[in-house]
């Protein structure tokens, strides 16, 4: 008797891991989302088909996403950290900081202009999102060099544009010198434009001058009122997902068949191919990962310092 038992005990344990494993695999979103495109949108490829759980704004209108923090219509928001911290600690929104999952995707990009290829003086530099994250990033690793001939682009879209042609299309097609610009906008623009070069990683410049602390770019914020073991299981598929997407990024591709180029540029800014070219061609340039929130609380809190209205974040605001 004490041998069949014996022999029973490891099927069971076999069988146990193996509906774990399926579990894992069959895992259904069952929360609402908001998230903006681009690298945060990557993160939920799984998802994006889903459009009643499942809402991506375009840059423009990404400044509706963290209106819904005030509200608490979302169970899931994704934003930059910096803007959804502010929310709870200056506005009490009703969420918590879960995860990081966007570690930095911005670059300088040359557009072959410069007849001395370094950045400085009266150079013409075309910027984006004035104040906010990139912008911050941007004056943090580069304000010592006091560049007089910066313009911002109102349409943070247009930008991808001025790395394929080397002009500004809001300043009458100036020549344009370098351009702050996310991946995957970075690669989309230089594919057509055989004299556009990396002139630095915005994140290895900020490693650099903060102590090779790391930018916290964006953030998964979960609603208190939010189900915990949805939102558990949610975070631990998300992670999973992640991970998966970044060691192979053509994983997406069951899962955005079925969209056109049309409806597959608004939800990740650009097109499958060229994204797909971006990561495996480059490595991981959208800056792609996971890390939970608490754990990271140092780098976090080194990023927010950019905005000393929020100061050092307590705990409290973690989830845990």
């Amino acid at each position: 008797m004490k041998k069949a038992l014996l022999l029973l005990i490891p099927a069971l344990l076999v069988t146990g891991c193996n509906h774990k494993q399926q579990k894992e695999e069959d895992y259904k979103l069952n929360l609402s989302i908001a998230a903006p495109s681009g690298a945060p949108s990557v993160c939920l490829y799984k998802y994006l088909a889903d459009e009643s759980k499942v809402e991506i704004r375009s840059p423009e209108e990404a400044s509706g996403i963290a209106a819904y923090m005030a509200t608490g219509a979302k169970d899931i928001i994704i934003l930059p950290t910096n803007a959804g911290v502010q929310q709870i600690a200056k506005n009490n929104a009703n969420y918590k900081i879960a995860a990081c999952i966007t570690f930095g995707n911005l670059f300088i990009a040359a557009t072959g202009h410069d007849d001395d290829g370094v950045m400085n003086g009266d150079d013409y530099v075309v910027l984006i999102q004035q104040n906010n994250v990139p912008d911050k990033l941007f004056q943090y690793c580069y304000g010592d060099l006091n560049l007089t001939n910066t313009h911002y682009l109102t349409q943070a879209s247009n930008v991808k544009n001025v790395v394929a042609t080397g002009k500004n299309p809001e300043d009458s097609n100036a020549d344009v010198d370098y351009v702050l610009v996310a991946e995957p906008a970075f690669a989309a623009g230089k594919s057509q434009n055989a004299n556009a070069t990396q002139y630095a990683s915005i994140q290895e410049v900020y490693k650099t001058k903060s102590g090779n602390k790391e930018i916290t770019q964006a953030s998964v914020f979960v609603s208190n009122n939010a189900n915990v073991e949805e939102v558990n299981k949610f975070l631990a598929a998300l992670e999973k997902d992640i991970n998966e997407f970044v060691a192979d990024p053509s994983v997406i591709d069951k899962y955005v068949e079925g969209f056109d180029q049309v409806t597959f540029a608004a939800k990740f800014g650009v097109g499958n191919a060229q994204l797909l070219k971006t990561l495996t061609t480059n490595g991981n340039r959208m800056g792609v990962g996971y890390k939970n929130a608490l754990e990271n609380k140092a780098n976090i809190d080194q990023f927010l310092s950019m905005w000393p209205v929020i100061g050092v974040t307590s705990e409290e605001i973690y989830y845990q």
